[in-house]
């Protein structure tokens, strides 16, 4: 697969409780109920800036991918238990073609 033809998803958030724990567990669970059975998905890391700020950086093989992906999440019980723990702005959420990985 070519570098080129990967989408990079930029969500990040913060938790509305300090609770680790909690967050954690429900990424868990929406990484394999949902994240893990899409089609296209590639990859995803949870990254942490401080105790209640995080971003999920996500890949896929392509912006439809992506697109599709987003709007099943809708109807997802595992997403929605997710997001239901997270304060969003969804003027910050990025797709990004990715140009070249270095490692």
């Amino acid at each position: 697969m070519s570098n080129k033809s990967l989408q990079v998803e930029w969500a990040p958030f913060t938790i509305k409780k300090e609770d680790f724990d909690s967050m954690l567990k429900a990424s868990d669970r929406m990484q394999k109920e949902f994240l893990s059975q899409q089609v296209g998905f590639v990859g995803r890391q949870l990254l942490r800036k401080s105790d209640t700020e995080f971003t999920d950086l996500v890949l896929w093989e392509t912006a439809e991918h992506a697109q599709k992906a987003m709007q099943a999440a809708q109807q997802s019980e595992s997403c929605g238990s997710y997001f239901s723990l997270m304060q969003v702005d969804a003027s910050q959420i990025s797709h990004l073609d990715l140009v070249k990985e270095y490692h």
